[in-house]
C-alpha cells in the first residue's frame, strides 16, 4: 500500500509531532508499506522524517499571494499516486477538494475544535461560512479525531460525518520518553540552576505555543492572584515558566505575548520565565513541580500526557477533549479556564500538596503514569490508523470519473482552491457562484443549470 501524508507544517507543534510519532510506529508495524510525507510549511521535522525514519519528506511552500500556486502540489500528488492520503489538520480543506476530484481516497485527521480559527483567521462556524465548511468537510472519505468531544462537535455541525468518523487518541513512545526522563531526573538540581530556579522554588510549567486560546494571560493573572495569597517569603519561592514560542500562523500572537508580560507586576517580574521553543520538553518537566495548561479551546493537548509520563501533576481545563485525559483525582486537576479564582485556587492546592509531600499527590502521579503508559501508547495508535487505511482501500473504490490533470483542469482546480473563506459574504451568493462556476465548465444544458441554481437559492433562503 502507498500512503501519502500531507501536513500543514513541519514544526514540532501538536498536530505535526503527533503525525511524526504515528508514522514511525506505522513504518515498524507495516514495513511493506510505502510512506511519503509532504509539508506545506517548513520546519525541523522534515529532516527528522528523512534522517530518523528514512521516509521521503517533500516540501512545497504554497505562495498564496501568487496565482496558481497549487500547481507543484497537484503535480507532486499525481506523481506519487497514493492509495490513501492522510490530511493532517483541518486547515487542509482546499486539498481535500482536489483529492476528491482526482479520485484519491482521503482520511482527514482533525486536531482542532470546530471553533478554532483557520489559517485565514475565520472560525468554521462563522455564519457566512457554514455552507462552504460543510461542503469541504464532506469531501473526505473518513475522519479521525483525537478526542470524542471534538468528533461530536463536528458531527453536530456536519451530520454527514456520522458513520465515517472514529476516535484515535494521541499516542506516545512512553518507554522512550520515560528513559529520557529517568536519565535526566538525577540532574534536576543542575537543570533548575541553569534555568534560574532556586533549590526551594515551586515551579509551575506551562507548555504550549503563545496564543490566545492557550490562555496564558488567564494563567498569569491567576498566578499573580495565587502569589498574593501567600506570605512574602512563600511568594518569592514560586515560579511560572512558559515553554513555547509564538504561534507563527497567528497574527495576534505578538500582541498577546505583550499583554501577558504587562500583566506581571514588578514584584513578580523575575519569577515569570519565557523559555521559548525548545527541541524537547522533558528537561523542563524534570525541572518543574507542576504543569498548568488552562486553554479555553483544545482537543487533547500532548503536553498533558507528557507531564504524566514525567511524573509531574497536571492542571488543565475542563473543556472539550481534556477531561477524557485529565480526570480529577485520578490523573490530574481540572479548572474552569474562564475563572481566575478557580485556577488560582487549584494552583494553591497543588502547591500546598507538593510542599507537604502529601501521599495523595504521590498516588495521583502514579495513577497518571499508569494511564499514560496503558492508554496512550503510540503502538496502539499506529495499529488503529493502519486498520482505518486498510478498511478504506478495501471498502472505498477509486472514483472512475476522476479528473485527468491536463493543463486546463489544473487551472480549474486551482481556481476552485483559491476561493478563500473570506470571499463568502453570504451563503446564497457563494453557493450560486460555486454552482455557476462548476456548471459553465461541466454541465452542457443551460436550462438545467438555471433550475439547479434556483433550487440552491431557494434551499438556502428556507434554511435562513
Amino acid at each position: 500500500m502507498k500512503i501519502l501524508l500531507i501536513t500543514h507544517e513541519y514544526t514540532r507543534s501538536g498536530g505535526p509531532i503527533s503525525l511524526f510519532r504515528m508514522t514511525g510506529a506505522l513504518k515498524e508495524l507495516r514495513p511493506d508499506w510505502h510512506i511519503e510525507v509532504l509539508g506545506l510549511e517548513p520546519g525541523p521535522l522534515r529532516a527528522e522524517y528523512r534522517d530518523e525514519l528514512l521516509i521521503p519528506a517533500h516540501e512545497i511552500v504554497l505562495e498564496r499571494d501568487r496565482s496558481y500556486h497549487y500547481q507543484p502540489l497537484l503535480e507532486k500528488v499525481q506523481a506519487i499516486a497514493p492509495d490513501v492520503v492522510l490530511l493532517n489538520g483541518i486547515t487542509l480543506y482546499q486539498e481535500a477538494i482536489f483529492l476528491r476530484w482526482m479520485g484519491i481516497r482521503s482520511l482527514w485527521w482533525v486536531h482542532d475544535g470546530i471553533h478554532v480559527p483557520t489559517r485565514d483567521g475565520y472560525p468554521f462556524t462563522l455564519p457566512e461560512l457554514e455552507v462552504l465548511t460543510r461542503l469541504a468537510l464532506e469531501y473526505a472519505d473518513r475522519y479521525v479525531f483525537s478526542a470524542r468531544d471534538t468528533m461530536e462537535q463536528y458531527e453536530a455541525f456536519c451530520p454527514s460525518l456520522n458513520g465515517k468518523s472514529t476516535v484515535i487518541p494521541y499516542g506516545f513512545d512512553g518507554a522512550h520518553l520515560r528513559r529520557r526522563y529517568l536519565e535526566l531526573k538525577p540532574h534536576r538540581p543542575v537543570l533548575r540552576r541553569e534555568l534560574g530556579f532556586g533549590e526551594d522554588d515551586f515551579v509551575f510549567l506551562c507548555v504550549g505555543a503563545i496564543q490566545k486560546r492557550k490562555n496564558q494571560l488567564g494563567l498569569t493573572r491567576a498566578f499573580v492572584r495565587f502569589a498574593k495569597e501567600l506570605s512574602a517569603g512563600e511568594a518569592s519561592r514560586c515560579r511560572l515558566a512558559f515553554l513555547g514560542g509564538r504561534n507563527t500562523t497567528d497574527p495576534e500572537a505578538p500582541g498577546y505575548e505583550l499583554a501577558i508580560r504587562q500583566a506581571i507586576p514588578d514584584a513578580l517580574t523575575g519569577q515569570v520565565h519565557f523559555l521559548g521553543m525548545q527541541p524537547s520538553s522533558v528537561p523542563y518537566f524534570v525541572a518543574s513541580d507542576a504543569h498548568a495548561l488552562v486553554s479555553t479551546n483544545e482537543c487533547s493537548p500532548l503536553a498533558n500526557v507528557e507531564s504524566m509520563l514525567c511524573e509531574v501533576p497536571c492542571i488543565s481545563s475542563a473543556v472539550h477533549g481534556i477531561p477524557e485525559t485529565v480526570q480529577p483525582g485520578l490523573t490530574g486537576f481540572l479548572v474552569d479556564p474562564a475563572q481566575q479564582e478557580s485556577i488560582a485556587r487549584t494552583l494553591r492546592e497543588v502547591h500546598d500538596l507538593g510542599r507537604s509531600g502529601a501521599l495523595e499527590l504521590a498516588k495521583l502521579k502514579e495513577g497518571a503514569l499508569k494511564f499514560a503508559l496503558d492508554e496512550r501508547s503510540v503502538e496502539s495508535m499506529a495499529r488503529r490508523f493502519a486498520g482505518v487505511f486498510e478498511d478504506m482501500v478495501r471498502s472505498i473504490p477509486s472514483e472512475a470519473g476522476a479528473l485527468t490533470l491536463n493543463p486546463a483542469v489544473q487551472v480549474y482546480l486551482q481556481e476552485q482552491m483559491a476561493l478563500r473563506w473570506r470571499l463568502a459574504r453570504n451563503d446564497a451568493a457563494f453557493d450560486t457562484m460555486m454552482v455557476r462556476h462548476h456548471a459553465r465548465r461541466f454541465l452542457p444544458d443551460p436550462p438545467s443549470i438555471r433550475r439547479l441554481l434556483k433550487k440552491v437559492v431557494r434551499r438556502v433562503i428556507r434554511r435562513r
